[in-house]
């Protein structure tokens, strides 16, 4: 299993193919972590692990991911996330706040 501190670990040392295999199998803790170490850095292979993390059926783990893609500040994240926004049928709570952060974070790295 990998915690928090693996996760950051292996997004310092750069193990993107550890850290897909771990949001492949990892339950909903660990697939936040990675999120949240993700979403520290701009590396194209943190952003597709993010992307694919918006799939996710939890959503908690959508909602890390969300953040995530927010902080790191890509301007193709808007695209995911808005698709996201359309898709939630209850976008509200946690999930819509987090979408509203991070369309704002991304528009204002933009600039």
């Amino acid at each position: 299993m990998f915690g928090k501190v693996n996760a950051e670990r292996l997004v310092k040392r750069k193990k993107w193919n550890d850290l897909r295999h771990a949001a492949e199998r990892g339950d909903k803790e660990t697939l936040i972590q990675i999120a949240e170490q993700c979403g520290t850095v701009t590396a194209d292979e943190a952003y597709n692990i993010l992307v694919n993390m918006l799939e996710n059926s939890d959503v908690e783990v959508r909602t890390a991911a969300v953040r995530a893609l927010g902080k790191m500040g890509k301007e193709t994240a808007a695209t995911h996330i808005r698709r996201i926004m359309m898709h939630e049928e209850n976008a509200s709570g946690e999930i819509a706040e987090a979408i509203h952060i991070a369309l704002s974070e991304i528009k204002s790295n933009s600039r």
